[in-house]
């Protein structure tokens, strides 16, 4: 199906999403910051079937200012990236159905930005809520790499490969029935232990202490990806 999507925020996942579409002959349109201010300029007027939503959380903007910036008719459906951070401390298995307790002001701030946007687009609207994001040069690994202790080494990891969650997104804009809210983490839990010492080892990195504990902690499940998407490109989070 051919369809023009347009790109609020064209980083480090919008970039690569827009080079993807070009790969596959697809018409788009983004804004990058130096472009488009959220909380300065008007919303773009250009037309697209799919507007998709990709910028950090701005503390400075209440989440309803936000989504009333957002024009109703000039889209078929938004995709809004949120993040699995919406949960919080939440433990053991989760699912779209599980009810988040953020504990953080960016946390916060998302998961109110994803309640207005289902409240004002509820019939066309979709929520990602992404995993732990790793791809290109980018990886948890070197931000926990040279640190002395590393906490709640039994907790599980919920990440998700940049390559993944563009076709995910793509699959998403492209599916007829509206998923209103997919958990978007690669279906690999193992602990922070045993993942991020294979990892550092991998990449040449210093090895890493772990404290125990954290076995509680939470695993982020999809009950809607399973029908949607399920050759992972990077089912084993084992490369950049």
């Amino acid at each position: 199906m051919s369809q023009v999507w347009g790109i609020i925020g064209l980083g480090w996942l919008g970039a690569e999403f827009a080079s993807y579409l070009k790969a596959k002959n697809q018409k788009f349109w983004g804004t990058h910051r130096s472009s488009f201010s959220w909380e300065k300029d008007l919303f773009p007027g250009e037309f697209c079937d799919i507007l998709l939503v990709n910028v950090p959380p701005l503390k400075t903007m209440s989440a309803s200012a936000f989504v009333a910036k957002i024009p109703e008719n000039s889209f078929k459906r938004i995709i809004f990236v949120s993040s699995i951070s919406v949960y919080g401390d939440v433990t053991g298995e989760v699912t779209e159905g599980t009810e988040p307790h953020p504990n953080s002001d960016s946390g916060q701030w998302l998961y109110e930005v994803e309640q207005a946007l289902q409240k004002r687009f509820s019939k066309n609207g979709v929520i990602v809520r992404a995993g732990g994001l790793m791809g290109g040069s980018r990886h948890p690994v070197f931000h926990l790499a040279g640190r002395n202790v590393i906490s709640h080494g039994l907790a599980p990891v919920n990440l998700i490969h940049r390559e993944d969650l563009i076709r995910i997104i793509y699959e998403l804009g492209e599916d007829r029935t509206v998923a209103p809210l997919v958990n978007a983490v690669t279906p690999f839990h193992p602990t922070k232990e045993n993942y991020y010492s294979a990892m550092a080892e991998k990449l040449g990195l210093a090895p890493m202490t772990f404290e125990k504990g954290g076995s509680e902690g939470k695993i982020v499940c999809s009950e809607v990806l399973p029908h949607l998407y399920n050759e992972w490109l990077c089912a084993k989070l084992d490369r950049l």
